[in-house]
């Protein structure tokens, strides 16, 4: 493979990882003057070693999500960040490398990870992507408005939507783990997702 054909592998896999409207805004950053090194990113680092097939996207997402964030580089952490969640990593396997990251590279280097993390993945999972994902099935949409809502009102529509989305979806738990783990690390709302995860856990067996 010759290198022009190497750029344009590397440019394709880039916007499938970060977007279009990303990846051109981060090319044309530098003008003419950052044009050779767009060139070594799409060609080398992405036509070339991301595109290698001896470890899986995500994984090497993770990789970077650990480098970035112990090498200290904060804009490279969120665009990595933004990559792992579109390669399928979970917010519970980022939370584990951003732990190993505390033990072996220090807590302030991890603290200010998390942080950025936290951030990232409240931009990534709005509640309108999630719907969307899952096919906009009613039990989502009221667990995902219900983490916006006063905890009053959470348990009654809780247990009167769980019981009718078990009754339409009996061998379905997605919608249940992945509202959950959205309104979870929502930071603004910690009070209403801890509640949520109790109500949901005592109700999640079949009536």
């Amino acid at each position: 493979m010759d290198e022009k054909e190497l750029h344009e592998r590397g440019l394709k896999l880039r916007i499938d990882m970060f977007g279009r409207e990303a990846v051109e805004k981060r090319m044309n950053a530098f003008g003419e003057f950052g044009k050779p090194l767009q060139h070594i990113i799409n060609a080398y680092a992405y036509g070339d070693v991301w595109s290698r097939s001896a470890l899986p996207p995500a994984t090497k997402s993770l990789a970077m999500v650990a480098m970035m964030a112990a090498a200290g580089h904060p804009n490279e952490l969120r665009v990595h960040l933004k990559g792992a969640v579109k390669n399928g990593c979970s917010a519970e396997q980022i939370q584990e490398i951003l732990l190993l990251l505390a033990m072996y590279c220090g807590i302030p280097a991890s603290n200010e990870a998390h942080r950025i993390a936290a951030e990232v993945l409240r931009e990534t999972f709005r509640a309108s992507d999630v719907v969307a994902r899952l096919g906009a099935d009613d039990f989502a949409v009221l667990v995902l408005d219900a983490a916006e809502e006063t905890e009053d009102v959470i348990g009654p529509r809780l247990k009167a939507h769980m019981k009718r989305h078990r009754e339409q979806h009996p061998e379905s738990r997605v919608p249940l783990s992945l509202s959950l783990g959205i309104a979870r690390y929502d930071s603004a709302t910690p009070p209403i997702a801890a509640d949520l995860l109790a109500r949901a856990a005592s109700l999640r067996a079949p009536a």
